[in-house]
C-alpha cells in the first residue's frame, strides 16, 4: 500500500487498502475482493476536520495512517445508508474512515474524521459496529 504525506502530494491517487474477505464476511456484504483509493482532491477534503483534532500534526499523523487503518481496523461497520464501509481505530483519538462502496474496480475513501468513544460503544452496543479479530 501506498503511504503519503498530505504536505507533499506528489500523485492524484494513492492505493491505500484492499477490502478483505475478512471484511465482506464480517459485515455480510454481496460484493467481492478490491482495491481501496483515495485521491488527492479527497485528501484535501478531508481537512475540513482537521480542527476536530488537538492539532493539525495530530490529524496529519492520523490520516496519514490510512493504510494501517484500513489493513488492521479495530472495527467495521456498514454506514447505516449502506452505502459506506467505516473503518474505526484507535490512535491518537478513535477515527473513523469511511470507504464509499461501489460496483466496479476500485472502492474510495470518502471521508475521515474523530469519533468520540461514546460514539463508538454506541455503535459496538448497537450491533453497528463489528470487533475485527487480529
Amino acid at each position: 500500500m501506498e503511504y503519503f504525506d498530505i504536505d507533499n502530494l506528489y500523485k492524484r491517487n494513492y492505493l491505500v487498502g484492499r477490502l478483505t474477505e475478512k471484511v465482506i464476511n464480517l459485515l455480510k456484504l454481496a460484493t467481492i475482493e478490491t482495491d481501496i483509493l483515495i485521491s488527492k482532491d479527497k485528501i484535501k477534503y478531508t481537512l475540513k476536520h482537521e480542527p476536530d483534532f488537538e492539532s493539525y500534526e495530530q490529524y496529519k499523523k492520523c490520516f496519514e495512517m490510512t493504510p494501517d487503518i484500513i489493513a488492521n481496523p479495530d472495527y467495521v461497520a456498514l454506514h447505516p445508508s449502506g452505502e459506506s464501509i467505516e473503518y474505526i481505530k484507535q490512535l491518537d483519538k478513535t477515527v473513523l474512515l469511511a470507504v464509499r462502496i461501489k460496483s466496479g474496480e476500485c472502492m474510495w475513501v470518502s471521508s475521515f474524521f474523530p469519533i468520540t468513544r461514546a460514539k463508538l460503544n454506541v455503535y459496538i452496543r448497537e450491533g453497528t459496529a463489528k470487533r475485527v479479530s487480529k
